[in-house]
This record gives C-alpha cells, structure tokens and sequence, in this order.
C-alpha cells in the first residue's frame, strides 16, 4: 500500500521522501485498505482520502502531526478515530460520505475553523460545544431532527448548512438567533434538498425576522429590502394576533360582566322573596312567643289554630332555608361561570400564541355538533369505547378540538405517496 501511494503521488517509494512530502491524496487505490503507512509522512500538512471504501479507520493518523487539512470522503469509516484528537494545528475536516453516527473526539482541536460532516448517518448535534474557533459547519444530509442547544459555544460560526435533515418545527430554528456571527444558513439546498421545516407557510418571513443577522438564507442574499418586507409582515401579522387576542379578552369580559349583572337580578329577586318570608315568619314567631309567655291569659286561637301556626313557622322557616340556598347556588354557578370562562378565555389566548408563534402552521379549530368531522369523531369515539356495560347514550363527547399541523400533515402525505409508489413498483414487478 506505501508503495502504491507513493506512486499515486509520485513520490519515491523511500522514507525520506515520505517524510519530505507535505500533501498526500488517497483515490481509488485497490491495495490502500488501511492507513498504518501514515506516520511515515510525518510533515504531510494537507491529506485528501476520497472514494476508498475498505478504509474503515483513520488509525495511524496520529503520527501526522503537522495536518491542516484532511479530507477522507466517500470511505467506510463508522466512527470519528480518536486520533484525531491530536492534531492540534488541524484547521479543516471533511468526513463526507461516510458512516458516522456520533461527533466525538473533536473537543481537543483548538484550530479547527471548518468541518463538514456531510451524508453520514448522525442523529443529533452533539459534541461541537468547545470548538468555540468552528467557522464554517456543513452537516447536510443526515437525520438531525432537533437543534438544542449544542451549537450555542460556536461564538464564531458563520456558515451553517443543514439542509437535507429531518428539522421540521420553527421553535428550534430560534435557537440559532444566539449565534450572533452567522451569516450564511442553508437548511434547503439545491444539492442535498431541504428539511421539512422549508415547506411550512411563511417559512422564509420566520426565519428572516428571528434571525435578522443573516446575509444568506438557502444560497438566496438577504438584503435590507427583503427585512424591511419580511419584518413589516411579521409586525401586520403579530397585530392581527394581538387583536384577535384583545378582541377575545374584551368578549369574556362582557359575558361575565353580564353574568354577575343576571345574578345580581337573580339574587335581588330572590332576597325581596325572603324578605317577606322574614316579616311573615317574624309575625308568626311574635304570636307564637306571645303565647307561650303567658299560657295563663285568654288566647283568641283554639288549639287546633296554634297546631296550624306552628306548622306555618315550620314551613315559612323551610322556605326561607330554600331560598337562602337558591341565593347560594346562583352565586357559586356564576363564580364557577366566570372561572370557565377564563380557562376558556387563556385556551383560546394560548392557541392563538402557538398560531403566532409557528406561522399559522399550527391551528386549533373548535367542533361544532354541525360540522361533518365533528359528527365523525363522535361515531369513532363512540364505536371505539361502547361496551356491554356502558348502553347507547352513557357516554357523551362534550368537546372535540381540531389541530391543523401542516408539518404532520406533509410528512403523512410523503408516507402515503411513499407507500403507494412502493405498492406500485410491486405491483408492476408481478406483472
């Protein structure tokens, strides 16, 4: 393998001359099937491995102290070799085209300024967090479906490129609003394609008004013209939200406002009642207490009328005790009434901010018993949870709620055209 090196580079096939060489390309040599020669190239600054696919490890590396560049694209390598680790004056890194699952033993390249980890099978953004000098990161074409926060330590990124991934929610492009020095972000790209983030609505205007310190969005300039347009969208569009916001707010208080003023009717109604209850009990009680202070004296009612005026007293005080609990109730269903109404009021609220907040690519939509869907969800709830023991009518569906998700919905629609293109090719293969 030295040998065939050697020649590829028209080196001589001696250790001197291998220690003399300062840049090394590896491409579509049949015998390189491991990289153990490397050390013998001590002062090699720039190495290219391309198209090697038995290479499956970057072993030896290590004794190349002096790389600033290494290229090792389109190879069989599953992991990032530790060896790396010691390259201190390594300044790029492209390990496009490979297999690597997990960014690691990256952490000790203090000079590292440009990485590209392009077409590999990673599933997150981990390990980037101390390369605070990284300028320029293209991680496209791989399964990346969160941001988080493992790029807030790259103070001096520039240039990011995740196009072709699996980002499909506008709260974590906000996240990248912490880098301040980005400039150039691609997460669709002609090349690679895009994330499923880029097919919602108002995708461009989002992403131009949170991050306002881009001069590049997708390979597109952003210039003045365009933030100006896409922040005074944004402002018509967050004024739209505030009043429908306002508007809702404005509502809940009247219905409760007009609550308490029925209540307060009721409750008036209801005291004038227990008012002449009172007098009338009141009088009864003086009769009755007459009576039993002075048994001795005449008395104008027989004993039968006295059995009837204690039984009026028992009765008046019952309806005032009926009333009193009338007044009770009426004041606890409007207090209840009003704390609805604000749960419900905040629901809204809380809905209408999600709407806002993802582009109108999120939407709650409230079912009426009228409407077809909602007729729908009632019959599947239904068929889904009636048993013997619950008869036809024992369960009753008070509200159902409609999310609209465009990101869902496209990805159900991808899946489904995947399916049937599949159902498809089958099909015509029996044939």
């Amino acid at each position: 393998a030295f040998d065939e090196v050697c020649e590829f580079n028209a080196v001589e096939a001696t250790d001197e001359a291998a220690a003399a060489t300062d840049r090394l390309e590896i491409f579509q040599l049949v015998m390189v099937k491991e990289l153990s020669f490397l050390p013998k190239f001590s002062a090699v600054v720039e190495l290219c491995v391309n198209d090697q696919p038995a290479v499956t490890s970057l072993a030896g590396i290590g004794g190349c102290g002096k790389l600033q560049r290494v290229w090792a694209c389109d190879c069989g390598l599953e992991r990032i070799d530790p060896e790396l680790g010691a390259l201190r004056e390594l300044r790029e890194l492209n390990l496009s085209g490979n297999r690597i699952s997990r960014v690691e033993h990256l952490n000790k390249l203090p000079k590292l300024k440009k990485l590209w980890l392009c077409n590999n099978r990673l599933w997150e953004l981990s390990g980037l967090a101390r390369l605070s000098q990284l300028e320029e990161v293209w991680l496209a074409r791989n399964y990346i479906d969160q941001i988080g926060s493992s790029l807030d330590g790259l103070v001096a990124l520039r240039d990011l490129n995740l196009a072709s991934n699996r980002i499909g929610a506008f709260k974590d492009l906000l996240k990248l609003s912490r880098l301040e020095a980005l400039r150039h972000l691609s997460l669709r790209d002609p090349h690679f394609g895009g994330n499923p983030v880029c097919l919602l609505s108002n995708y461009q205007t989002f992403v131009v008004c949170h991050l306002g310190q881009l001069e590049t969005l997708d390979s597109t300039r952003v210039d003045e013209r365009t933030k100006i347009a896409t922040e005074a969208t944004f402002l018509k569009k967050r004024m739209y939200y505030n009043m429908r916001i306002k508007t809702l707010k404005r509502n809940t208080s009247n219905v409760i406002r007009r609550a308490i003023e029925c209540r307060h009717n009721v409750t008036s109604k209801l005291s004038m009642s227990m008012n002449v209850l009172l007098r009338h009990r009141k009088e009864v009680q003086r009769e009755i207490d007459e009576i039993d202070m002075y048994p001795a004296l005449p008395s104008r009612y027989k004993p039968a009328q006295m059995k009837d005026l204690r039984t009026k007293d028992a009765t008046l005080c019952d309806c005032i005790e009926r009333q009193n609990a009338r007044v009770s109730l009426v004041q606890r269903r409007c207090e209840e009434l009003q704390v609805s109404l604000r749960a419900l009021s905040e629901e809204c609220i809380q809905h209408l901010l999600l709407e806002l907040e993802t582009g109108g690519n999120i939407r709650m939509e409230e079912g009426r018993p009228e409407l077809e869907w909602y007729k729908k969800c009632v019959d599947l709830v239904s068929s889904r949870l009636q048993t013997a023991s619950l008869g036809p009518g024992v369960l009753k569906v008070a509200r159902v709620l409609r999310v609209h998700n465009k990101h869902l919905r496209t990805r159900f629609s991808s899946r489904v055209e995947l399916e049937a293109g599949s159902t498809g090719s089958a099909v015509t293969n029996e044939t």
